[in-house]
């Protein structure tokens, strides 16, 4: 019962902190402001979220958790494993673009920010490597790989991914536009020649 307490607890704070997060950025997200929404102390946010930037971990943990999720539901329907790969990039891309007042100013600030949200108890990393690796598979049943460690290709694919998301934080491309490029290089780089 106290459990399930702090988990809502956690949980509203979450929500209020969403409200925050994406209105006004991070820089000007108070969390004095979050506890004043919710009727609590900052001292009750920090007693579930050590700081600020802990908060915001956790709320694009929890955001990228739900648009994962979604993704891979929606993305298990295409058949076409190469369309599975192409779609996940744009959709990745679309969403950072999409919520760069608050992503890329983040970003620019914790130059640990990948490895803080994979490390997150909320990130779904296991469903996306199973089902990157099984989208590589199916591939690899219509055409011939340069390895057939497909958990690897996975990781490779993210790593790529993430290499584009990273110039757009430091150079400020526009990421969606690059999202076919990405695929293009991902696709010529494990396809045996």
């Amino acid at each position: 019962m106290q459990e399930q307490v702090k988990n809502l607890k956690k949980n509203m704070i979450l929500e209020a902190a969403r409200k925050h997060f994406t209105e006004y950025g991070y820089d000007k997200t108070r969390l004095a402001d979050i506890a004043k929404d919710l009727n609590i102390g900052v001292g009750t946010i920090y007693n579930h979220f050590e700081s600020k930037e802990r908060l915001f971990s956790a709320f694009l943990s929890k955001s990228l958790r739900e648009i994962i999720i979604n993704f891979i539901n929606k993305a298990k329907a295409e058949p076409d494993p190469e369309q599975r790969l192409k779609k996940h990039i744009i959709y990745r891309f679309e969403f950072m673009q999409k919520n760069e007042y608050f992503t890329r100013e983040y970003m620019l600030l914790n130059p640990m920010f990948f490895n803080d949200i994979r490390e997150s108890e909320d990130f779904p990393m296991e469903e996306l490597i199973a089902f990157l690796t099984e989208s590589i598979k199916v591939l690899a049943g219509t055409k011939k790989l340069v390895s057939d460690d497909y958990v690897q290709l996975a990781y490779n694919f993210i790593g790529l991914t993430d290499g584009y998301v990273k110039r757009w934080i430091d150079q400020g491309i526009y990421l969606p536009s690059k999202a076919e490029e990405a695929y293009d290089f991902f696709m010529n780089a494990i396809i045996a020649k």
